[in-house]
């Protein structure tokens, strides 16, 4: 389980991340940081989880995940219920390192969504 996250100082001279509504912000902030999220950058769709972040309800997080990924920010598979964060393999930079690199590679075949694997796997070329 991860213990810590990478989140970049730059993120706050981000034009677009700072466009985003304060509750998508924090999630976004909570993908990249959390206990979830795999060295794919994928994590279970779990709105429920993510309402105290927001602070609101499931429909909150809803919203803010909406806004994250009409900002490009996450791709969302409502089939396998996974979310992909689009930068998080390079913002997480484990695949410089040949040792890590290998653990990215596995968490990405792990990846249920087809999709979301695909996206992952094209982040390693």
């Amino acid at each position: 389980m991860r213990t810590y996250g990478k989140v970049l100082s730059t993120l706050w001279d981000d034009e677009d991340f700072m466009a985003l509504p304060v509750p998508a912000r924090v999630l976004d902030i909570h993908f990249v940081s959390g206990k979830d999220v795999s060295p794919a950058g994928v994590l279970p769709l779990t709105e429920r989880r993510w309402r105290r972040g927001v602070d609101g309800d499931a429909n909150d997080a809803g919203k803010a995940l909406s806004d994250l990924e009409e900002g490009r920010f996450v791709v969302v598979d409502d089939d396998s219920a996974e979310v992909w964060v689009r930068a998080f393999i390079r913002v997480d930079d484990r695949v410089s390192n040949s040792k890590l690199r290998v653990t990215v590679e596995r968490a990405v075949d792990a990846v249920h969504s087809a999709p979301l694997r695909s996206l992952a796997a094209s982040e390693l070329a």
